[in-house]
């Protein structure tokens, strides 16, 4: 796409720019505005937590709890913090995968 609004360095100023020329129907671009601000929050808090942002998020890593509270999460009744974290977070890129997919399958 060589369209000028889109060339940026700024991914949430490109997906919006996307969705201006029409190369993202408002619901990939609300989809990929979502899970670019999660990923982005949870890479920035998994560096404070660990130093770095290399750590996969599984349902028994060290510090998940700590991670979760730092985005904001609370044990809620019969579902942890942490349990709450991965599910936003499965969720959030099975969306972005479909997006991806929906807008790969357009170009081959």
């Amino acid at each position: 796409l060589a369209h000028p609004a889109v060339r940026t360095t700024d991914t949430g100023a490109a997906i919006d720019a996307l969705a201006g020329v029409g190369a993202l129907s408002p619901r990939q671009a609300e989809a990929l505005q979502r899970g670019y601000q999660l990923l982005r929050r949870l890479e920035q808090r998994l560096r404070i937590v660990h130093g770095d942002s290399a750590h996969l998020l599984e349902g028994r890593a060290a510090g998940l709890v700590t991670l979760a509270r730092r985005m904001g999460l609370r044990d809620q009744p019969g579902t942890p913090a942490g349990a709450m974290l991965l599910d936003e977070y499965h969720a959030v890129t099975e969306e972005v995968r479909r997006v991806y997919e929906e807008i790969v399958a357009v170009h081959d």
